[in-house]
């Protein structure tokens, strides 16, 4: 899948970086485009599709994630229009963040994903950082930011090049 794949694909993006003591930071942000939002069954069955592709690629390492949103700005004065979204970055996730940080537990996960995801939309409009002239006017997606430190044995690491250092790929979410 190409690295520069829109936001309108149901996709997941990864970096891998090392870390000291033969560790490497996984990071995973699975982009859910609006439309797959807007039903309780599609929405839910990709939840699923998240929570499987975790346990598969973490086994038994402790993970965190976050939900964002990106979504569109338009300037009420000046009808410009800009795309918020968040990154790789968590402190440059803040203005689209819909949750903190939780751990990852697949017995919970779609519950507590959908959980969070109630009423996004609203929340994203009352979000204090939007108290400028600049609103939101619609979302493009969700994106779960997935955290993850494993050790050099991880298979993880068998997908990125250069045994996991500070490499990045793209891929449909499974």
């Amino acid at each position: 899948m190409n690295n520069h794949a829109g936001r309108n694909v149901l996709k997941v993006d990864t970096i891998s970086t090392p870390l000291r003591n033969n560790q490497f930071l996984i990071l995973y942000n699975v982009n859910v485009p609006y439309a797959y939002l807007q039903q309780d069954d599609v929405t839910r069955g990709v939840l699923e599709r998240i929570k499987n592709l975790l346990v598969q690629d973490f086994e038994h390492y402790p993970v965190v994630y976050q939900i964002t949103a990106s979504y569109i700005l338009t300037h009420s004065i000046t009808a410009q229009s800009r795309v918020w979204t968040g990154s790789f970055s968590v402190r440059d996730n803040v203005p689209a963040q819909l949750s903190g940080f939780d751990d990852f537990d697949p017995n919970t996960f779609v519950d507590d994903s959908l959980n969070h995801l109630e009423d996004f939309e609203a929340r994203l409009v009352r979000a204090p950082e939007l108290s400028s002239n600049w609103v939101m006017t619609s979302v493009i997606s969700i994106i779960f930011n997935i955290q993850a430190v494993v050790d050099s044995q991880s298979g993880i690491l068998r997908y990125f090049p250069r045994d996991g250092r500070r490499a990045h790929r793209t891929f449909p979410l499974p």
